[in-house]
C-alpha cells in the first residue's frame, strides 16, 4: 500500500532534482483531491460512508458528527528504570551544607556529582549536587545555596541529570493523517513517580479511521502538554524522555473539540427505524429555509413517524428541528472525502482504484510550474489528464450492471 512518504519519494525520484519535502506533500494532497472531485461526479458510491448512528436526547436540537468517537478509558502507565541510588532515607544528620542518618553505611563518596533530592519537609522538592560523602553524611556542593532541613525531613540521591520524584497528569487522543483529534480521554494521575525512574505510557488500543494517538502530560498542578510531534504508532508504548515530559509554552494544549469529521463532505441520508420495523427518512433543507423555520415552531410528538428536517452545518453539526420529541438514535449516510494528508506514514485513499500514476503525474505538473519549468509542467498535465481520462472510463464501468428502469410495482 502506497503512503504519503513512498509517494513524496516516488515524486522526488521523478523529479530528479531536490524540492522542499512540504511543497512535494501539498501537490500530492492536490492531486488526492482533484482526482475525488472527479470521481465522485461518475461514482457516487464509492465514497458513500455509513451508516452511522448519532444520538439525540429529548428535547435536543442539534448533535456533533464525529468520525471516531471520543476514548473512554483512561491510559495505563508504569514506572521503569533502575531507581535512585539512594532510596528514600530518614534524615537524624542535619546542618546547612549537610544531611543524613547515623545508621547508613554509604561508600566514601559513592554519590560524588549526583543529586541530592529533599522529599519532605519544608524544602520538599529541592535538589542540590552532592560534593562528597562519607558513610553516613552527604556535603553539598560549595556552590549550592544552604539547606534547611530538620530531623525526620527525607532525602533520597539519584544520577546525574535525572529526573526527581514526580506526579504525572496523562491523557491522549486518537488522531488521523491530517492531524485532527478527538477531545482526550478520561485523565490518570500517576505517581509520585521515584526519583531514577521514568513513566512509560501504554498504547490505547487500535481505533478505526485512526492513523495513531496522541499523549498529553503535565505536572499534577500545570496544564497537559502534547508530547509528540506526529501520531503515535498503536501498540508501541511512550516512554518519558531522560530529562522528563516536556512542558513548553508552545506545544499544543488537549483540544476543545473532536475535529475528525473532517472526512464528511456531506450527509448523503439520514433515517430512524421505527415502530413498526421499516425505516423513515428525515428531510434536509437549509437552517435559514421557510421549512426549518415552521419546523421551529412546531412541537414533536414521541412517535418515531414524526417528521423531522434537518441540516448539516460547519462541516460537524446537525441541527434538527423541531427540537426532539424523545430519545431518537437515527443513522446516517454521508459522502466521504480524503483527508489532507500531513504524516508520511498515512495511507493514501483510492484503495480500489488505478490511481498510483495520476497522483505522480499530477504532482509533477504542480512541482514543475513552480519551478516556471512551463513545458515540462504542461507534459506532465497532459500525461496526468489522460490518467484522469483512463480512471474515469474504468469506475463507469460499475455503473453498467446498475438496474435503471421502473417497473410498476416493483418495491425495494
Amino acid at each position: 500500500m502506497h503512503s504519503l512518504g513512498s509517494m513524496k519519494a516516488e515524486v522526488t525520484r521523478w523529479l530528479r532534482e531536490t524540492i522542499d519535502p512540504d511543497l512535494c506533500k501539498e501537490a500530492i494532497n492536490d492531486a488526492v483531491e482533484s482526482l475525488w472531485q472527479s470521481l465522485i461526479l461518475v461514482q457516487l458510491s464509492n465514497f458513500m460512508g455509513g451508516p452511522v448512528t448519532v444520538n439525540f436526547a429529548s428535547g435536543d436540537e442539534r448533535a456533533t458528527i464525529v468520525s471516531i468517537p471520543d476514548p473512554t478509558t483512561a491510559p495505563t502507565a508504569t514506572d521503569v528504570g533502575p531507581g535512585p541510588d539512594l532510596g528514600t532515607t530518614i534524615s537524624d544528620i542535619n546542618t546547612v551544607r549537610t544531611i543524613g542518618r547515623a545508621a547508613l553505611g554509604m561508600v566514601v563518596d559513592e554519590h560524588e556529582g549526583r543529586t541530592l533530592v529533599i522529599t519532605s519537609g519544608v524544602s520538599n522538592g529541592e535538589t542540590r549536587v552532592v560534593k562528597s560523602n562519607t558513610a553516613t553524611t552527604i556535603t553539598i556542593e560549595d556552590a549550592d545555596r544552604d539547606l534547611n532541613t530538620t530531623a525526620g525531613d527525607t532525602f533520597i540521591v539519584i544520577p546525574a541529570g535525572a529526573v526527581p520524584p514526580r506526579t504525572y497528569s496523562l491523557s491522549y487522543t486518537l488522531a488521523t493523517e491530517s492531524g485532527s483529534e478527538t477531545l482526550e480521554s478520561p485523565v490518570l494521575t500517576h505517581g509520585p513517580t521515584p526519583g531514577g525512574t521514568l513513566v512509560e505510557v501504554a498504547s490505547p488500543a487500535f481505533a478505526e479511521k485512526a492513523l495513531g494517538w496522541n499523549l498529553y502530560a503535565g505536572q499534577t498542578a500545570g496544564r497537559r502538554a502534547r508530547q509528540n510531534d506526529e501520531p503515535l504508532p498503536f501498540g508501541i508504548p511512550f516512554q518519558e524522555p531522560a530529562s522528563g515530559f516536556l512542558d513548553e509554552p508552545e506545544l499544543p494544549s488537549p483540544p476543545t473539540e473532536n475535529s475528525t469529521a473532517d472526512d464528511v463532505f456531506y450527509i448523503r441520508k439520514l433515517e430512524i427505524l421505527t415502530e413498526d420495523g421499516t425505516y423513515h427518512a428525515w428531510t434536509l433543507a437549509d437552517i435559514d429555509s421557510q421549512l426549518l423555520r415552521r419546523a421551529s415552531h412546531t412541537l414533536s410528538s414521541t412517535s418515531k413517524f414524526q417528521n423531522y428536517y434537518y441540516d448539516f452545518v460547519n462541516q460537524r453539526t446537525l441541527e434538527l428541528r423541531p427540537a426532539a420529541g424523545q430519545a431518537l438514535d437515527p443513522r446516517y449516510f454521508f459522502i466521504q472525502k480524503p483527508r489532507r494528508m500531513r504524516f508520511d506514514n498515512a495511507a493514501l485513499p483510492f484503495e480500489s482504484i488505478p490511481h498510483i500514476a495520476f497522483i505522480r503525474y499530477h504532482a509533477l505538473n504542480l512541482l514543475f510550474l513552480t519551478n516556471h519549468e512551463y513545458q515540462a509542467s504542461s507534459a506532465w498535465e497532459d500525461k496526468a489528464e489522460r490518467e484522469r481520462t483512463r480512471i474515469l472510463l474504468a469506475v463507469n464501468q460499475q455503473n453498467d450492471p446498475k438496474h435503471r428502469t421502473v417497473t410498476p410495482y416493483l418495491y425495494g
